[in-house]
């Protein structure tokens, strides 16, 4: 199977040519480690949870939406709403 099959089978959200995998390897990591370290955190906590619980989509949902309650009140929210308003990319620091 090719790379571009694989994507298609839905294995993979995209690839990458060879010589081009390292630098695109860390562009995404820059990315990733350029957001919310708190968001990421609760994020990866709720997936586990709902994974191992084996909880329904309602009892799932509502495990969502008591996060997004939690992460609205912190810095990285107001900074990340500021610049999403000022058109700048946020700076995250939790």
């Amino acid at each position: 199977m090719s790379g571009t099959e694989a994507v298609a089978a839905g294995l993979f959200s995209r690839t990458f040519p060879a010589g081009q995998l390292l630098e695109n390897t860390r562009e995404i990591v820059a990315r990733v480690a350029a957001g919310s370290g708190g968001a990421y955190r609760i994020s990866k906590a709720l997936v586990a949870e709902i994974r191992d619980s084996r909880v329904g989509l309602w009892t799932a949902m509502e495990a969502e939406n008591k996060a997004q309650g939690v992460l609205s009140g912190t810095r990285d929210y107001a900074e990340g709403f500021s610049a999403f308003i000022e058109k700048r990319k946020p700076v995250f620091r939790d």
